[in-house]
């Protein structure tokens, strides 16, 4: 997607509330000859991808998407940035940890929403015939919902910037107005996107919206507002879809076929963000650079770089004496530092071919949503809400069934409990796990000797708002636990 970028027509938009205020869109074409095509439009809209990216991996060393929903619960940890997250001390100047305070990224990519949805419109419909005009929308309506979703999980209240430019500062909007927006985007998606893109599908599922995508953004939005009987609508209409969609549980068996899973664009993935080679996406502030710092994967240990999982966590989760595929195939217990296990996630480990003898480059997705997660999320609100505790287990056991786990049984513990809990088994280092905490009221029951009912509502859960963003912007305002 890069070689789009040339046509990128918003780098740094006028961004009241962000760190790139103030400023008119910057074109890297004329307006003259920009904006005429339909072409003209695909490159504006696989910029909004481009930017996708670069917002969750962040800056260097920070691995934005997994500091976020992963390392912060710490069922994984990052030993660069252990120490400022067990203590809370998300306000440091350490320049990894300021630049997840930062969310430039984020607004930079809504900005480019905000263009091609004023934009597009104005292009004749004749000019459109790859796809229709409305559908080129529908992708920039569902990823502006996703930036907006991913934006109020971090932050809480964040500025609602639906222009391409503001003349106007923005103060901070409540979180349930933003994700209003975020809906109404997600519906509008879901009318004009289609379930698969017949034309070019291997290239581009999972990895271009659709709307099996739109559907199940709109459920983890509804689930993070435990609305779980809108929830259960918009997962069924996934579920539902599955003999056109092409949607399906990817074989498990063995080690090359999980790698095939998290090297994305599979039938398991709903929505991805592009690391592949093919597409000249690769970086190296990928999950899998901080992972496999460990023989034979580099030729010497890389204590301070590595992410692992603590080995009580591991048992905890993965018992030793119950057989589980992915503590197998997923986890290695043989790394040993100090005298003390660190067992190495392996779940991400498909290496590029750009790979050289002294520089390791992964390509394995972001995967942002996939089939397996849906069906814990649908099977999460059916137990909330009692209304089918049948289809809730069946949902569990297909995925442990893969696993070749146990079914569940009663014995274990109450059905919410296990269905979390699977969800921290089988998503492990996606992401989701501080999220899944989060709207299920958990983290005071794992998280209590940091938190508090009081700093929680204080704002304890979200990160601070960057400071360079208060130069720029007068209206702005500190969240409480942060001042």
């Amino acid at each position: 997607m890069k070689k789009y970028i040339i046509l990128l027509t918003v780098i740094l938009g006028s961004l009241w509330g962000c760190d790139v205020l103030n400023q008119e869109p910057i074109s890297m074409t004329t307006e003259k000859n920009a904006w005429q095509t339909e072409s003209d439009v695909t490159a504006e809209i696989n910029a909004i991808y481009y930017l996708a990216r670069e917002a969750l991996i962040g800056n260097s060393g920070g691995y934005a998407h997994w500091s976020y929903g992963e390392f912060r619960f710490g069922d994984l940890i990052y030993n660069s940035l252990e120490t400022y997250l067990k203590d809370l001390e998300l306000k440091s100047e350490n320049y990894a940890i300021a630049g997840l305070t930062n969310w430039e990224k984020f607004y930079t990519g809504i900005v480019q929403c905000n263009l091609v949805l004023e934009k597009a419109p104005l292009i004749p419909d004749d000019k459109f015939s790859v796809y229709p005009k409305s559908q080129h929308l529908a992708e920039a309506h569902f990823m502006r919902a996703f930036f907006y979703f991913y934006l109020c999980r971090i932050w809480g209240d964040v500025p609602l910037q639906l222009r391409a430019t503001n003349q106007e500062p923005l103060p901070r909007t409540k979180m349930e107005y933003v994700l209003k927006q975020a809906i109404e985007d997600c519906q509008k998606a879901i009318s004009n996107l289609p379930w698969r893109y017949q034309q070019e599908e291997a290239q581009v599922r999972a990895i271009k919206a659709t709307r099996g995508a739109a559907y199940t953004l709109l459920t983890e939005i509804h689930m993070w507002q435990q609305n779980y009987e809108d929830a259960l609508i918009a997962s069924k209409a996934v579920i539902d879809s599955l003999d056109y969609s092409g949607y399906r549980l990817m074989p498990m068996n063995t080690s090359t076929e999980s790698d095939i899973i998290f090297k994305g664009r599979t039938e398991e993935g709903i929505f991805e963000i592009d690391l592949s080679t093919e597409h000249k996406e690769l970086t190296k502030t990928n999950l899998a650079n901080i992972t496999l710092c460990w023989p034979p994967y580099v030729k010497r240990q890389d204590y301070f770089k590595t992410v692992y999982m603590p080995i009580d966590t591991l048992k905890n989760l993965f018992p030793d004496d119950v057989v589980d595929l992915r503590k197998t195939l997923w986890f290695d217990l043989t790394n040993v530092y100090d005298k003390d296990i660190m067992p190495m996630l392996l779940k991400f480990k498909n290496k590029s071919p750009e790979s050289t003898s002294t520089t390791s480059y992964y390509e394995d997705n972001i995967i942002v949503f996939r089939l397996a997660s849906l069906y814990l999320l649908r099977a999460e609100a059916l137990a909330h809400t009692g209304t089918d505790r049948t289809e809730a287990i069946r949902l569990l056991n297909e995925i442990r069934t893969r696993a070749k786990a146990p079914l569940y049984n009663p014995a274990e513990g109450d059905l919410e409990t296990a269905i979390i809990t699977e969800r921290r088994k089988e998503l492990v280092g996606e992401g989701h796990v501080w999220y899944d905490m989060l709207r299920n009221k958990r983290i005071l029951l794992y998280k209590g000797d940091m938190y508090n009912e009081s700093v929680l509502r204080d704002g304890a859960w979200t990160w601070p708002v960057n400071q360079n963003s208060f130069n720029t912007n007068p209206l702005l305002n500190q969240t409480t636990f942060w001042l």
